[in-house]
This record gives C-alpha cells, structure tokens and sequence, in this order.
C-alpha cells in the first residue's frame, strides 16, 4: 500500500490538530482565537470533514464516524494526559464543524443542480 500525497497532509493536518489540542491554553500560538475556542473546533472538524471528502473520497457517513471518534480521543487524551479537561461541549462543536460543512455542501449541489437545468432549459429554447 503506497500513501498518496492527500493521505501524507491528512495525516500532517489531523498531528497538527492534536498538538494543538495538547497544549496548555498559555502557550497556544496567536493565530488560535482564544476567547472563542468554539469557533476553532468548527473550523478544524469542518476543515477535516471537507478534506476527507473532497480529495479522499470518503462516504458521508464515514466522515462522521471518523469527526466523532477523533473528537473522543482528542478529549479523553486531554482529560487525561493533559492540564486540559474533557469536554462534551467541545465535542458537539466538532459535530458543528461536520454539520455546517454538510448544509454548505447540500447548498453547493442544490445549485449546481439548479444551474445544470438552467443551462438545459435554455438550450432547449
């Protein structure tokens, strides 16, 4: 089996995200928002759940499988190697960030869909 270089920065992406989520929240560098820490799990889990999509290829059901149980074991290893507790509200908003790529990516096909008739329609005419 031979890694493919999408599998290579998956894999770069998903160490990256958990030695951010090791660190001790003082010495997190500036570019994360500390005072939403909200809004860095929806963009990592939405940046996780379009990648695995776009350029893996991986079923929709799959991707959900994969956000929640990388969300568990960021957790659990926070809560228990880490000054950092687990928690289920950080957990949901992974959730959020599958979520919202999932009503953006439904708002994407929709339309595209309604540009295909569009064109069709008016080549007909």
């Amino acid at each position: 089996m031979t890694l493919k270089g999408t599998d290579i920065f998956l894999v770069f992406m998903l160490i990256s995200i958990s030695i951010l989520a090791f660190l001790p929240h003082q010495v997190l560098p500036q570019i994360i928002e500390k005072d939403n820490p909200n809004f860095n799990h929806i963009l990592a889990f939405f940046t996780i759940s379009f990648y695995t999509y776009r350029f893996e290829r991986w079923k929709l059901k799959n991707i959900l499988f994969f956000i929640i149980a990388f969300g568990l074991y960021i957790e659990v290893f926070q809560g228990l190697f880490t000054t950092r507790e687990f928690s289920l509200h950080d957990l949901l908003f992974d959730v959020a960030g599958y979520v919202i790529f999932l009503v953006l990516l439904f708002i994407f096909r929709l339309l595209k869909n309604l540009i295909r008739n569009h064109k069709i329609k008016t080549k007909l005419t």
